[in-house]
């Protein structure tokens, strides 16, 4: 009598370890490293003993082979599970990326409270960052970058009620042209208006 216990016949393995991969996390496209695929091999093998007749072996290879199979499976759910933690962490713990240099500057003017104004100097133009509250509800106000060469829109903004407007406007022109801004009424007449200092191109 073998001292063997007989490996069971699984007639639904694949299914099994595919359901047991999807609950780990594992994807199911996913192959296995070769190094990790031959060491289980390896291991399977040496499972075998050398004074066991044939039909003992085959039955046992079987159940290696599912050994293997499971375990790779198992293997390969836990570092999938484990680089999507380990990047999950990492995603929470990474600082947020800085954004562009700005360039803080002031408005004189009682029309509007404004709680932040700063300037992008782009590449490719000038972008003003302006928070504020305050304005005539319903009227329009244009943004004007004045420059040597005239004055150029911006941008405009319809005022609400009690409502902080977080605004940003762009033009073309480039911050060393900009001279000053002015947010001014559909008619022309100015209620704030930034002087800027020259910078160098």
């Amino acid at each position: 009598m073998s001292d063997h216990t007989p490996t069971p016949e699984w007639d639904d393995e694949p299914a099994l370890l595919e359901e047991l991969g999807r609950a780990l996390g594992h994807d199911p496209s996913a192959v296995p490293p070769p190094d990790r695929v031959a060491a289980i091999r390896a291991a399977a093998e040496h499972m075998h003993p050398r004074h066991a007749d044939r039909s003992e072996v085959a039955a046992q290879r079987r159940g290696s082979h599912r050994r293997a199979l499971l375990t790779g499976g198992i293997a390969a759910g836990v570092g999938g599970v484990a680089g999507y933690l380990a990047a999950r962490a990492g995603d929470e713990s990474a600082p947020p990326a800085a954004g562009p240099p700005t360039e803080e500057i002031g408005f004189a003017g009682d029309a509007a409270e404004v709680t932040t104004s700063a300037l992008i100097n782009h590449t490719w133009g000038t972008e003003l960052l302006i928070d504020l509250t305050g304005l005539a509800a319903g009227t329009t106000y244009d943004v004007v970058y004045e420059t040597a060469a005239g004055d150029v829109t911006a941008g405009s903004l319809l005022a609400v009620a009690d409502v902080v407007m977080k605004c940003r406007f762009n033009a073309a022109t480039l911050r060393a042209d900009v001279a000053a801004i002015d947010l001014r009424t559909t008619g022309g007449q100015s209620v704030l208006r930034a002087v800027l200092p020259s910078v160098q191109t």
